[in-house]
């Protein structure tokens, strides 16, 4: 009997897949232009993953919970890291005169434009804890249909975005815009957790299709960046959902380490760039020291209890 992804004690596939992820973000923000999209996927390949399995817990129909939990998971480390990134950029401007210039978009970023994502990830639990609630009497096909035309509908909008001018608002509406298709897409493909036999996994490899050709819209419409990522990113969850690892501690620790790289890659950039006065010119050493020096930094603040909050 096929055990069902929902009561799995864990999905061995996302771990490599956050791993790889994290990896494409930081060479993304720093690596050569030619890895650009695939770098990219990396985000887009969170999303999936995490609202795919927020909506396959039963814990999510809590409403007052997830959002207590979730406040102290993302806006904890927003608050934080915005903090950090402030002292870092006065710091470095010490020198020049400084004029505050905030606008109110800016608390929805924090102090450094990848934090964008974290308040993204929290109002996005928000929305889908809310949907959750108010279909807790339909049929699950039901749902997923709901979810994938909230998809396909988030899809659209990216694809017009540039038509609609929605490309020249400011950040983080344009990331914003990103990020929903993999909430409803993620959502959708969580619904079918519960199962794993035949006709489960011809569902959800519908879904998957579905996806896929929501995205391919975005790049017919011009947008190939952001749909090339959506398409690496949502086959690379279906293979980690359909190909079955071996579990792998190593593999699961590094995972662990993910979210607190991604928060503070930049930093620990900035101070590569800072300690090296410039000798150091060789964009992949650059990148490979980033994130080695950011997984050890990470895995030590991970065993200091304060710290561990905001990583």
């Amino acid at each position: 009997m096929n055990t069902p992804v929902s009561q799995r004690t864990h999905i061995d596939g996302f771990d490599l897949i956050r791993v790889l992820a994290v990896i494409g973000i930081v060479t993304f923000h720093f690596g050569p232009d030619a890895l650009s999209t695939l770098g990219y996927s990396g985000l887009p390949a969170f999303i999936i993953m995490s609202f795919s399995l927020q909506s396959s817990s039963p814990r999510a129909n809590n409403f007052a919970a997830i959002t207590a939990r979730r406040a102290q998971r993302l806006l904890v480390p927003w608050a934080a890291w915005s903090l950090i990134y402030a002292a870092v950029y006065y710091w470095l401007h010490r020198h020049q005169p400084i004029t505050l210039d905030i606008v109110w978009s800016d608390l929805f970023v924090g102090y450094s434009i990848h934090l964008w994502y974290l308040v993204f990830a929290f109002i996005a639990t928000l929305i889908l804890a809310l949907i959750q609630t108010q279909t807790q009497g339909w049929r699950r096909r039901s749902t997923t249909l709901l979810l994938l035309a909230l998809g396909g509908t988030a899809a659209t909008l990216l694809a017009l975005k540039n038509a609609l001018g929605l490309h020249h608002l400011p950040a983080p509406w344009p990331q914003w815009l990103f990020g929903l298709p993999g909430l409803f897409f993620g959502a959708a493909l969580g619904m079918t957790y519960h199962a794993n036999d035949r006709q489960t996994r011809r569902y959800r490899a519908t879904i998957v299709f579905f996806a896929i050709a929501s995205t391919l819209f975005v790049l017919y419409a011009g947008n190939a960046h952001d749909a090339l990522a959506y398409v690496i990113a949502i086959a690379a969850v279906y293979a980690a959902l359909e190909i079955k690892l071996p579990p792998s501690p190593t593999l699961r620790y590094l995972a662990s380490l993910t979210f607190g790289t991604y928060l503070a890659h930049y930093f620990v950039y900035l101070a590569i760039l800072s300690c090296s006065r410039g000798q150091l010119t060789n964009q992949w050493a650059i990148l490979a020291l980033t994130i080695f020096l950011t997984s050890i930094a990470i895995s030590a603040a991970q065993r200091i209890p304060y710290l561990r909050r905001i990583v």
